[in-house]
């Protein structure tokens, strides 16, 4: 199983519906969450592609994975004002 299987409801632009306990067992050094104005979102990458995975995830999902998980937050690279969280120990530049 992956964790593109933890997704129980697909949506293309409102919050898919996941399944949390799965999302904690397949939640890799590879996967984080953004926060980027309100909207989180739960992302996978690989060495092949930048992105495997990238959906929108509800807020009270995503704050019960970054605390359930421990992540650490860090400002993004990417945009003025947004977030990403990542797993202990992890560098946001090697993912």
């Amino acid at each position: 199983m992956r964790l593109n299987d933890c997704i129980d409801q697909f949506n293309d632009t409102d919050p898919c519906r996941i399944n949390r306990k799965l999302v904690l067992k397949y939640f890799t050094k590879r996967c984080f969450i953004s926060l980027y104005k309100k909207e989180y979102r739960l992302v996978r990458v690989t060495h092949k592609r930048h992105f495997s995975m990238k959906v929108i995830i509800e807020p009270k999902d995503a704050k019960y994975l970054i605390n359930k998980l421990d992540l650490v937050k860090h400002s993004s690279a990417t945009y003025n004002y947004g977030y990403i969280y990542l797993m202990k120990g992890v560098v946001p530049n090697e993912i």
